[in-house]
This record gives C-alpha cells, sequence and structure tokens, in this order.
C-alpha cells in the first residue's frame, strides 16, 4: 500500500532554541569593575542653567508656605478708625480742673455737644425735647436734669431758647471752654445771668436748710480761670464786679468766722450751689410782683419777710423765754404737710441723694424739721422709685 503523504528526503530539521532552566543571568547586569573601564559618556544631568536658581526656590517656598499656613488674626488699631468723637482738650484740661460739672452735668453736657459739635456735621445748636434728651443722658428725674441743665447754663457752656406750645423741644446752644472764657469774664457776674433762663428748681422747705448747711461760694480763683485780654470791656466787668464786693466779702468773713480757716477752692462748687438758691428764690418771688426796681433791696426784703423774720424778733426781744422759743419750734416742727408739699420735698431729697448725699446725712440734717409721719412718707416715697411730680 502506498503512502499517501509524500515524504520530502532532503528536509532536514531545523534547532529549536533550547530552554533554559533555573536562574537566568540579565544581560543589561554589568560588573561593578566596568564602570572604572568604561569610557566617559555625554552627562545626563541636567546643566547649570537648567537647574532653577536658589532664588526662584527660595520665592516659591515662600509663597507655598503663605498659600498652605492658616490665617493669622490682624491686630486692632490702638486708637478708633470709625464710631469716634471729636473732643475739645480743653474740656478735660479746662473745664474739669475748674469745677464746671457738678452731679450729672458732664453726661448731659456729653450728650449735647454729641449732637452738636461732636456730630459728623458739626453745629453749635440743636432743637431736641426734654424726654429725648433725658433718656440719651441717663437721666430719670425731671428735678435733676434742671438742675443740671441750670448749672450748664450758669458757668456758660451751654444756652437754652425756650420755645412754648410746641413739642419738638428747646433749643440748646453748646460752647467750648475756650469760647466761655472770652465771653464769661468770670463765674460772679455769670451767676447774675442765671435769671435769664427759664430753668429753676422750685425749692420749699429745704432751702432754708440747705442754705444752713451748705456754705460754698465762688472763689476769686474760679474767677481768675480764664485769662481776659487787657481791654476796656474788663475795665467794665470790674466796674461791674465791685457791687458784689460787699456781698462776698461777708460770706468770706462768716464762713472764716464758723469754720476757723478761709475759703478753699474745693468749696467752690458748693458755694455755686448756694448762689442757685438764691437765684432760684429771687427769680420765684420777682415772678409774683409787676416790677422790680433794685433787685438787692427786693432780694433783701424776700428774705427778711421768710427766713429770718424768727430771728429779728429774737434778738429784738431778749427777754423772750427759751420755754415759749422752743414751743414755737415745736409747734412748726410738728405741722404735718400736704401731699404736695410732701410731693416736693420728697423730689428735693431724692436730688440731694443723687447728688451725693448719704441717707444717715439726710436723716440728720432735714428730718428734725418734718413730722415724723411725714418724713418717713418722704423716705417711703424716694425709697420706692416714686416720682414726686407725678403725685
Amino acid at each position: 500500500m502506498t503512502d499517501p503523504k509524500p515524504k520530502n528526503i532532503n528536509s532536514m530539521r531545523t534547532p529549536q532554541v533550547k530552554k533554559k532552566l533555573g536562574l537566568s543571568v540579565p544581560s543589561s547586569l554589568r560588573l561593578p569593575h566596568e564602570d572604572l573601564i568604561k569610557p566617559s559618556s555625554e552627562s545626563t544631568m541636567p546643566s547649570q542653567t537648567s537647574m532653577p536658581s536658589q532664588t526662584s526656590l527660595t520665592r516659591h517656598t515662600s509663597l507655598t508656605e503663605e498659600t498652605t499656613s492658616p490665617s493669622l488674626p490682624q491686630p486692632s488699631p490702638i486708637s478708633p478708625q470709625k464710631d469716634f468723637t471729636k473732643v475739645a482738650n480743653s474740656i478735660t484740661r479746662e473745664a474739669i480742673p475748674a469745677g464746671l460739672f457738678t452731679g450729672k452735668s458732664k453726661q448731659l453736657y456729653d450728650c449735647l455737644y454729641k449732637m452738636t459739635r461732636g456730630a459728623i456735621v458739626p453745629t453749635r445748636t440743636v432743637r431736641v425735647s426734654r424726654p429725648k434728651l433725658m433718656s440719651q443722658a441717663g437721666i430719670g428725674s425731671r428735678a435733676t436734669f434742671e438742675s443740671n441743665i441750670e448749672r450748664l447754663v450758669v458757668v456758660g457752656l451751654i444756652d437754652v431758647r425756650l420755645i412754648t406750645g410746641e413739642h419738638k423741644g428747646n433749643e440748646y446752644t453748646v460752647r467750648l471752654p475756650e469760647e466761655v472764657s472770652a465771653t464769661m469774664p468770670s463765674q460772679t457776674s455769670q451767676s447774675s445771668q442765671t435769671s435769664l433762663t427759664g430753668y429753676a428748681q422750685k425749692l420749699g422747705r429745704l432751702v432754708r436748710l440747705e442754705t444752713s448747711q451748705t456754705r460754698h461760694s465762688l472763689s476769686d480763683e474760679f474767677s481768675t480761670t480764664y485769662d481776659m485780654s487787657k481791654t476796656s470791656f474788663k475795665t467794665l466787668e470790674k466796674n461791674d464786679d465791685e457791687a458784689f464786693v460787699t456781698f462776698v466779702g461777708k460770706l468770706r468773713e462768716v464762713s472764716k468766722e464758723i469754720t476757723g480757716v478761709e475759703p478753699d477752692h474745693g468749696e467752690q462748687a458748693r458755694w455755686g450751689e448756694v448762689a442757685d438758691i438764691l437765684v432760684t428764690e429771687l427769680r420765684e418771688a420777682a415772678s409774683k410782683t409787676k416790677m422790680v426796681a433794685s433787685v438787692p433791696a427786693f432780694l433783701a426784703a424776700h428774705l427778711k419777710r421768710k427766713f429770718v423774720h424768727r430771728a429779728a424778733l429774737t434778738r429784738d426781744e431778749p427777754k423772750l423765754s427759751t420755754s415759749e422759743d422752743a414751743e414755737g419750734a415745736r409747734s412748726e416742727q410738728g405741722r404735718k404737710l400736704t401731699t404736695e408739699e410732701i410731693a416736693e420735698q420728697s423730689r428735693l431729697i431724692t436730688e440731694l441723694l443723687e447728688g451725693g448725699y448719704t441717707l444717715d446725712q439726710a436723716r440728720e440734717q432735714f428730718s428734725g424739721s418734718f413730722h415724723p409721719d411725714d418724713w418717713e412718707e418722704i423716705l417711703g416715697r424716694h425709697k420706692l422709685g416714686h416720682d414726686p411730680e407725678r403725685s
């Protein structure tokens, strides 16, 4: 049987690649000594020009740190950059050391100053209602408000133009201390101008007691606080002050007689309170008459009739027994007050306590002049925060 597949007799077998068993050494592996005998080739290291400079690396590093580091809080400025008021240095340099502010008059002046001279658009005058001004100044008692307005008018730091019949309030003009020095020569002459203002306290029984306790006056030191130019106006001012030389001299003498020392500058504000009481009493008495020809004669007659009538009778009748005098004092002390009088006295006691009096001082000074029941009611109204003007 023949083979169907023909065979090539001359064909040879192609050799196959031998399989490598086990581990084989790669051809790329070099021996350690080959690097020493191998010829140098072109450097593959980057050139100096291609390498980034130290400056660029430093800048890049600093920028990276700035972007990655957390933001630190910025320190607050030492002086305010917004929401502040321009305040004249003369207020703290001259007005406060001179004792122009008493009680709550400083915070009332600051409130008016912020509305006028310290506003974004400065102005000298402002018109504001009394309730709004009391609220912004932090004053709750109307009597305290009026007494402090009166004080600012007395020293010349503000002027008040009364506007009646409207609810927008009065007009207030605010002055700086350096402006006061040019327009107000002395405290004594200024005190006589308080009758031009419409603010006054209606003082009742405490007037006599307060005048006997508070012995303060206007010292010569205050009148020389502000230097005036040597003009004819100063000469006229000196002539005006000469009318009060005897008045001030007698007050100085009796003050030294009672205390044994000369009045000092520290009592200036309290003597100012005495002047305010006299001015208030003079204004109230003058409002009940049509014409006053001589102010000192009118005031002397009024005070004799109201305060020193009993003392004058005692001097004229030296044989008056002490028992009769004591009986008259007891009858005056035992008289009970009306509701209106109690309200008025409660208002005055509240004002004294707000002005610096302690309750023990007020009790020691004034309790003996009232009926015990009236005194307890006066203190009760004060402790309950009762407003005497609404009673």
